[in-house]
C-alpha cells in the first residue's frame, strides 16, 4: 500500500515538473521572440508625431479639389519666404560685372517716375549725385554727368558693349560709341528749345524734338543720347550697336525711351539713341511687356 502510494506521488510530482518545465520553456520562448521583434524589425517613425496630435482629417470637399487636399486649419503650415521682386531678373555677361550688379539692379523704385510735359521738374531741380561720365565722347565737349547710380550702370553697360564688339569706330564720324549728351539744366534745356523753336517756326513743332524747359529727362540724371554718328540722327536705328542696344540696355537697367512705335504715347519722335535708367527690374519688365514708360505707369497703378 506504501509503495503504491509512493509510486503516485512520484507520477503527480513527474507531471508538475513537466507541466513547470513546459510553462518555463514557453516563457523563455515568448521573452526571446519579443526581444528579435523589438531589435530586428524597423520602428515606425514617430518623430513628427506630435505635430499630428489633434489634427482633423480634411473635409471630403478639400480631398476631391483638384485632387488635392488641403491642410486643416489645426495643423501647422510653413510658408516660404517671400522672393525679393527685384532678383527676379539676371543675366549672364561675357565680362565680370559683378562689382556693378548693385548700380545696374538697386532694389527700390527710385529711379522709376516719368518726366515729361504733363510730369515736369522744377526748375531749380539738380540731382545731388552727379558724377562724371567715363564715356563722354572725346570730342572737345564738356564731360557729360549722370546721376551715380546710373553712371555706374552706363559703365557696365559700356565694358559689355566693348566685349560684345559694339563699341567699334565708325567710318562715317570716325567715333566709336559714345555719350554725347546726359545732364542738362533748366537753362540750358530753355535755351535748347528756344533755338528749336525759331528753326521750326512754333513751340508745337520744336516740342516734338526738343523737349519743354521742365519736361526733359535730361535735367533729372538719369538719361543720355549715346550712338557713333557725328550728330544725332534716325538712321542710327540700322547701326549694329544701335540694335545691340535696343536688345540688350535692359540687362543694365535702361530703356530705349522713345520707341518707334510709341510715338503717339510719348509725344516725341523716335530717337535711337536716348536711354535712360530705371533698374534692371523696371527696365526688364518694360521690355518684357512691350511698353514704353508711360505705358508701364499706367500698368503698375493697376
Amino acid at each position: 500500500m506504501n509503495k503504491q502510494f509512493e509510486r503516485n506521488l512520484k507520477i503527480k510530482r513527474a507531471r508538475r515538473y513537466r507541466i513547470v518545465f513546459f510553462l518555463l520553456f514557453f516563457l523563455i520562448i515568448s521573452m526571446v521572440l519579443f526581444l528579435l521583434a523589438y531589435f530586428l524589425i524597423p520602428a515606425k517613425d514617430i518623430t513628427n508625431l506630435g505635430d499630428n496630435i489633434g489634427a482633423t482629417a480634411p473635409s471630403q470637399e478639400n480631398s476631391v479639389n483638384d485632387g488635392k487636399s488641403e491642410p486643416s486649419s489645426t495643423q501647422t503650415v510653413q510658408s516660404e519666404a517671400p522672393v525679393d521682386k527685384y532678383d527676379e531678373y539676371s543675366y549672364t555677361f561675357s565680362a565680370d560685372l559683378s562689382s556693378y550688379e548693385q548700380y545696374m539692379n538697386p532694389h527700390n523704385d527710385d529711379y522709376l517716375f516719368l518726366v515729361n510735359v504733363d510730369n515736369k521738374l522744377q526748375e531749380n531741380y539738380i540731382p545731388d549725385d552727379l558724377t562724371d561720365v567715363i564715356y563722354t565722347r572725346d570730342d572737345g565737349r564738356n564731360t557729360q554727368q549722370m546721376r551715380l547710380y546710373a553712371e555706374k550702370a552706363l559703365e557696365a553697360l559700356f565694358i559689355e558693349a566693348q566685349a560684345q564688339g559694339m563699341t567699334y569706330v565708325n567710318p562715317k564720324s570716325g567715333y566709336g560709341l559714345s555719350v554725347m549728351s546726359a545732364y542738362r539744366s533748366y537753362a540750358y534745356q530753355k535755351q535748347l528749345f528756344d533755338q528749336r523753336v525759331a528753326s521750326t517756326g512754333s513751340e508745337e513743332a520744336a516740342s516734338k524734338i526738343v523737349q519743354y524747359p521742365g519736361a526733359s529727362e535730361h535735367q533729372s540724371g538719369l538719361c543720355c543720347d549715346m550712338h557713333n554718328l557725328s550728330s544725332a540722327d534716325e538712321s542710327y536705328e540700322s547701326d549694329a550697336s544701335a540694335k545691340w542696344l535696343a536688345e540688350n540696355s535692359y540687362k543694365f537697367g535702361f530703356i530705349l525711351r522713345y520707341p518707334k512705335d510709341k510715338t503717339e504715347i510719348t509725344g516725341i519722335s523716335f530717337e535711337p539713341w536716348h536711354f535712360r535708367f530705371v533698374g534692371r527690374y523696371h527696365a526688364s519688365k518694360m521690355y518684357e511687356l512691350g511698353m514704353c514708360l508711360e505705358e508701364y505707369m499706367e500698368y503698375i497703378k493697376k
